[in-house]
């Protein structure tokens, strides 16, 4: 048994670590937050890289940038290849480790009452799958989270909560899209999954259904049914969706303007903008800012 931050907890490792690993204890713990993050790396493993442990209050996020590592918690093993996700309660037994030559991952340890909701989702039917396609955002969020762990104010513990419930709601909605009962095989699943990810690329810019049905080389009618097949929407509601989730972000975390945050993500003119946000969020932008913003 360890002694820690945590208590007492049982845990066995070797860290077969590259010496440009990176491990970082935050010095922004705020469990007032509905999430918060206590430490937080990236990790490059050699193939005796493992850890194993076990009554650690703790939720554990995994996010594999290359490689290969092998996850066994709950009673199964999955692996955790290139673009794969998982999502551990460390209060129970877990075990990982490296399953190649190399692993080379993410991870964070987080905790707060909002974790929970998630973890239970996440996990659910998943029949051993892992695979998610974890687009730049993702990474984008995880290097702000990095960047805020130094500091210790009120806002700073605003602005993590945010970026891991941002994390989170982008991985659970890649999970649950995966298990709605889409086809998820065949060359047209990764037809669609490169557009998504040409979107998140792209966002800002004027990207036209032609831009899209080029990439992949399909036609425009059946293009638009396999987009909402596989991802529940419309390519033009994906696309508006994003572009808000981006625009939420900025307005919660910068002090740039309405209109700045307009031309940022995508919009030609602020006054369409502001129209589209309204009627998706039912508030404008400035009054959202305003309430996220303590």
């Amino acid at each position: 048994m360890l002694k820690s931050i945590w208590g007492e907890i049982m845990i066995n490792y070797n860290n077969d670590l590259s010496d440009d690993s990176k491990w970082i204890i935050s010095e922004n713990i705020n469990r007032a937050m509905p999430f918060y993050v206590t430490e937080l790396g990236k990790f490059k493993c050699g193939k005796q890289y493992f850890t194993e442990r076990q009554d650690m209050p703790s939720y554990l996020l995994i996010l594999t940038l290359s490689g290969k590592g092998s996850l066994s918690c709950g009673g199964r093993t999955i692996t955790l290849a290139e673009n794969s996700a998982a999502l551990i309660d460390c209060s129970g037994y877990h075990k990982y480790k490296t399953a190649d030559d190399s692993w080379e991952f993410l991870w964070m340890h987080i905790g707060g009452n909002g974790v929970k909701p998630f973890y239970s989702l996440f996990n659910a039917d998943i029949n051993g799958k892992s695979e998610i396609n974890i687009h730049g955002n993702i990474i984008q969020d995880f290097l702000y989270i990095e960047l805020l762990s130094s500091r210790t104010d009120v806002l700073s513990s605003i602005q993590i909560s945010n970026a891991v419930s941002d994390i989170l709601s982008s991985l659970l909605t890649i999970r649950l899209s995966e298990n709605s009962g889409a086809p998820r095989s065949g060359s047209h699943y990764k037809d669609i999954l490169t557009v998504v990810e040409y979107i998140h690329s792209n966002y800002q810019d004027n990207i036209n259904l032609n831009d899209m049905t080029e990439l992949v080389n399909i036609s425009k009618y059946h293009f638009i049914r396999l987009f909402k097949e596989q991802i529940g929407t419309t390519p033009y509601e994906y696309i508006l969706n994003y572009r808000m989730l981006c625009a939420k972000k900025l307005l919660r975390t910068t002090s740039m303007s309405v209109g700045e945050i307009s031309v940022n993500v995508g919009f030609s003119s602020v006054s369409n903008f502001i129209q589209k946000f309204k009627a998706i969020e039912g508030i404008s932008p400035s009054a959202y800012r305003k309430e996220t913003i303590f």
